[in-house]
């Protein structure tokens, strides 16, 4: 078995709140925990596009709920 069948990364949309640097942010989940988010190198050309209030799937290590990688951005709804 691979490891990531063992031990699979838990994704959940978040809230950006704040910027810690180019690629580190403030985040909150819906439940209302506070993190890091990291902006990974791929999405690099999206880093102007996460500003606090923007909405994100981001992904978490099975091991460690303190930091999360953003991994798409959520399309926001008409209003």
């Amino acid at each position: 078995m691979s490891k990531s069948a063992d031990n699979p990364e838990v994704t959940t949309e978040i809230t950006i709140t704040g910027n810690l640097t180019h690629k580190a942010f403030h985040a909150v989940a819906k439940n209302g925990y506070r993190f890091v988010a990291v902006l990974p190198m791929k999405l690099a050309d999206q880093a102007e596009t996460v500003t606090p209030g923007s909405r994100w799937i981001a992904q978490f290590s099975p091991f460690d709920f303190s930091s999360a990688r953003l991994v798409e951005k959520v399309a926001d709804a008409a209003e």
